[in-house]
């Protein structure tokens, strides 16, 4: 999913669903950084709310918790759940992320140079 928004490639509806339906906080966040990005389609991804409520930071997921609210993915206040939970509420006060879908940014390599041999050009 890091290529597709380098790319700027739409999440398809099978991949949408997968991503929706997934237990992985990672993969759940790409997608929501792809939404973000206007990649995929919010609506695609509203299952994933399931992991915004407050209980949700002492669970598995605690990561898609934290940083779906703290970049309020899940809906506007999600600053709030953080703010419920004293370990939370210090990360979200000092602004700690720890997922940036911009990242990572590849430089665009325009020529293979020295005859395309490649190598020490990139």
């Amino acid at each position: 999913m890091w290529l597709m928004k380098i790319l700027s490639v739409d999440l398809q509806d099978q991949a949408n669903n997968a991503v929706a339906s997934s237990e992985d906080s990672v993969s759940a966040l790409m997608g929501l950084g792809l939404a973000a990005s206007g990649l995929a389609p919010w609506q695609a991804l509203a299952p994933l709310k399931r992991f915004s409520a407050p209980a949700a930071l002492t669970e598995a997921q605690w990561l898609l918790c934290y940083q779906g609210n703290l970049m309020e993915w899940f809906g506007p206040g999600g600053r709030n759940t953080l703010r419920a939970s004293s370990p939370f509420d210090y990360l979200e006060l000092r602004n700690v992320s720890f997922f940036d879908i911009d990242v990572p940014q590849f430089p665009v390599v325009t020529s293979m140079g020295r005859g395309g041999g490649g190598g020490a050009d990139y």
